[in-house]
């Protein structure tokens, strides 16, 4: 990009030379070349630009994208990334004493006092069903024992979640420049929480009642609109800050198919997720291409071999595609002969997998 830019800025100069003899244009077309080429490359303007997409979580295909690689701030969608980092660090019955610097954590709150002893458990639902920013200040430190440290964690399990453009410097989403991630991103972070049993069962649930630090019973009760108002859903966190706009991450299950939807910087983000999934699983449907158990044959050397597959190869497919899905195999050895079976949608390859002569 840097080789682009150094062409940009030259092409910038050429003009600002051609209308120097205009006097005071001169001076405006400078300054507007400075502040286009101050702002960072690949940052998109979060109050310009709203992005959408929608992932099949098992075979991660996007269904749909809209800017689903701009990078652009995601306010407290955030927490799902600070959740999963929590739950791969610490059990989450452990007993954690709150800090004075939790305390006061600027935004949404569960009004945390220095001193309480919370187990984590609860603290990681009043991250996800109240977004508590306090919650999450102390996750981050009880884990990480600062919040540089604790980021550097964010940072790492982003990486293994395969998202690449993003960057985490904060546990709870309260604007910062350098904190950002892309629609693309997001999703499969939260495909790759959702692998997590306590995650899901966290990000599901409507209530949690638990035993506050004062000997109080008290609940919390999930913000996310989408649980109760939409076939299906089971997650996951909803977001809001200036910079940000409304963000909003859903997770939805229909006849075996799961997806996730990110809307950032959508006003009307309930309404514009459920079009986006309602228009996805009526498109899409989880194929299955290989049972387990199932026998399927091919020729190996004249001979009619029957074969298995050990995994279940399942793909989210239109109908129109349903057709265009070919199985190709490859064989190594002469006496014990070791295969492999090729998925592919026309050109684009969806499995390699090992196969067995049965």
């Amino acid at each position: 990009m840097a080789s682009i830019d150094a062409v940009c800025i030259r092409s910038c100069a050429r003009q600002v030379k051609i209308v120097c003899a205009h006097g005071s244009v001169c001076l405006l077309v400078l300054v507007l070349c400075l502040f286009f080429f101050a702002c960072p490359v690949g940052k998109a303007d979060a109050r310009a630009v709203s992005a959408e997409l929608v992932l099949e979580v098992e075979s991660g295909r996007v269904l749909h994208a809209q800017q689903a690689y701009s990078c652009l701030p995601m306010a407290s969608t955030t927490k799902i990334l600070t959740a999963i980092t929590v739950l791969e660090h610490i059990d989450p019955l452990t007993v954690v004493t709150v800090s004075k610097k939790a305390v006061g954590t600027e935004g949404s709150s569960i009004y945390l006092r220095e001193g309480e002893r919370w187990k984590v458990e609860d603290l990681l639902y009043g991250l996800m069903l109240r977004s508590g920013n306090d919650a999450a200040v102390q996750l981050a430190l009880s884990v990480g024992g600062s919040i540089e440290e604790f980021a550097r964690m964010m940072n790492h399990t982003a990486v293994r979640a395969g998202a690449t453009k993003s960057n985490f410097v904060n546990p709870h989403g309260l604007h910062d420049g350098a904190h950002y991630t892309t629609a693309y991103d997001l999703a499969l972070i939260t495909a790759y929480a959702l692998r997590n049993p306590i995650f899901r069962r966290i990000v599901g649930c409507k209530v949690h009642r638990y035993q506050h630090p004062s000997g109080e019973q008290r609940s919390f009760e999930n913000k996310n609109k989408m649980l109760r108002g939409f076939a299906g859903a089971d997650g996951v966190k909803t977001g809001y800050t200036q910079a940000a706009g409304r963000c909003l991450v859903t997770s939805a299950t229909r006849d075996g198919m799961q997806l996730v939807c990110v809307v950032l910087n959508v006003h009307a983000m309930w309404q514009r997720s459920a079009t986006l999934l309602d228009g996805a699983f009526r498109d899409y449907k989880m194929v299955t291409i290989w049972q387990p158990d199932e026998v399927k044959y091919t020729t190996f050397r004249s001979k009619t071999l029957p074969v298995r597959c050990n995994k279940l190869l399942r793909y989210p497919l239109q109908q129109e595609e349903l057709g265009k899905i070919t199985l190709q195999y490859s064989w190594e050895g002469r006496t014990d002969p070791r295969g492999e079976v090729t998925v592919a949608l026309g050109d684009r390859v969806l499995f390699h997998e090992p196969i067995s002569v049965w």
